[in-house]
């Protein structure tokens, strides 16, 4: 009887021993239905893809002699592991590589040093966040001094050439400076957009820049949108080699094969403080821009809500059939908004104006283009504090053309306010057939028609 009772319990020990394992075994057979693991935790279908906190040739279970808790079928990836260097080479190299697997790449709050240009893929968004800075070297590095080259990697900082899709966001962006000084000699851009679509660059900060013609440039593309940016305290006192110009936001200045850009929208940037020493001033004049449209061609951009104060001239248009309305420019050096060079058919309203030095708007006609500025709208604009003049119009060598078809012609200006602390309301030299309606002079109230 003993025997027997000895054989029944041996054999009951044994079926719980079986029953254990296949328990184990049949667990992961349910694991995509959130199985109960061991621990008393859950693991779901899109945890067997996971790597998180796995090493090469390791499991997450405490037992990888005898666990069952992996199929055989299910092959464990380790993660691309690719930390930040501390070495300052080896951190651009790094930006490179993080760049060009594409994608959505967020950089981490450090500084990095550029020593040419960042070219930037297709279907990419590259966003910073607080404290990530791109500085461009300039210690044998980014040294073009001819303004007439547009987007090598030595004269960029970050390049976006024959590309769609592409999001810039949240970086910051110095030109090195050279013993704590701005390198003022340096034709360097911070941002180019050259032949590409789909492009949208947005609450960037670029600074310290000196004879950048385009701080951020568009060439040639279609479906821009440039917003929120920060561009300030560039200058340059340098007056060796070609002209210079410092201009924080440029259009189709340099064309490619005769392009011009379209469908853009330039809106709610600040741009503060770009300026020129004596010497440069007295060689070449004072040319800065806060947002210059340099095709005539160029159409179907908005200017809306831009904040510029400080340069030479706050938005300077040659382009037609565009809309600049709602910005408010104060001190410019020589005018407040500009068209000249055939700027035709433009809508200007709702601008606020302040205390320019020469005029708070142009309208020019141009012995270049033998083509006035015609046909723009001026309407509900406010030019506040105006020291000589209202609007003004000129000839600018215009007259000059056959039939003197340079000169402005058939533009309105109309419902626009002026507060005066000058003699002059408005001023008219070789503007012909233009027509101004409802104008007022020092109102008690004006209301823009802006958001």
């Amino acid at each position: 009887m003993n025997n027997f009772l000895a054989i029944i319990l041996l054999f009951l020990l044994a079926a719980c021993s079986v029953g254990n394992r296949s328990g184990g075994r049949a667990g992961v057979g349910l694991a995509n239905g959130g199985q109960d693991l061991d621990d008393g935790s859950q693991l779901e279908g899109s945890d067997l893809d996971s790597t998180e906190d796995v090493e090469p040739g390791e499991t997450d279970s405490e037992d990888d002699t005898n666990d069952a808790s992996v199929d055989d079928d299910v092959t464990v990836v380790p993660a691309v592991v690719d930390p930040l260097p501390n070495d300052t080479l080896e951190r651009e190299a790094w930006l490179r590589r993080q760049v060009a697997r594409g994608g959505t790449v967020v950089l981490p709050a450090a500084d990095f040093v550029l020593r040419q240009a960042l070219d930037l893929p297709s279907n990419l968004r590259l966003e910073g966040q607080v404290g990530t800075v791109i500085y461009l070297q300039t210690n044998g590095f980014f040294t073009n001094q001819n303004p007439s080259i547009i987007g090598d990697s030595n004269s960029v900082g970050i390049r976006i050439q024959g590309r769609q899709n592409v999001v810039v966001h949240n970086l910051t962006i110095r030109l090195m400076r050279v013993n704590g000084n701005i390198a003022e000699n340096r034709f360097v851009r911070g941002i180019t957009v050259r032949n590409s679509s789909n492009v949208t660059v947005t609450s960037n900060d670029l600074a310290e820049f000196s004879l950048a013609n385009g701080i951020i440039t568009v060439d040639s593309s279609s479906d821009v949108y440039l917003g929120y940016n920060n561009i300030h305290d560039c200058y340059s006192n340098y007056t060796g080699g070609s002209r210079g110009q410092i201009t924080g936001i440029t259009v189709d200045d340099n064309r490619i094969n005769g392009v011009a850009s379209t469908r853009m929208t330039i809106e709610r940037n600040v741009i503060r403080r770009l300026a020129v020493g004596s010497d440069f001033e007295a060689r070449w004049g004072y040319e800065t821009d806060g947002i210059n449209v340099a095709g005539v061609l160029t159409s179907g951009l908005m200017i809306l809500n831009n904040d510029i104060h400080d340069v030479g001239e706050g938005i300077d248009v040659f382009g037609s059939q565009n809309t600049i309305r709602c910005n408010e420019v104060q001190r410019a050096r020589l005018f407040g908004i500009k068209l000249v060079h055939g700027a035709s058919d433009n809508n200007i309203i709702g601008n606020r104006l302040v205390s320019s030095g020469m005029a708070e708007i142009v309208i020019a006609g141009s012995a270049v283009a033998c083509n006035g500025a015609m046909r723009n709208y001026v309407f509900r604009n406010e030019l506040r504090g105006v020291q000589s003049v209202g609007v003004l119009f000129v000839a600018n060598g215009g007259d000059q053309c056959p039939g003197s078809t340079g000169r402005p012609i058939n533009n309105s200006i109309e419902e626009n306010a002026v507060l005066l602390s000058g003699p002059v309301e408005f001023a008219v030299t070789n503007g012909y057939q233009n027509n101004f309606r409802d104008n007022m002079t020092n109102p008690q109230n004006f209301t823009r028609p802006c958001n």
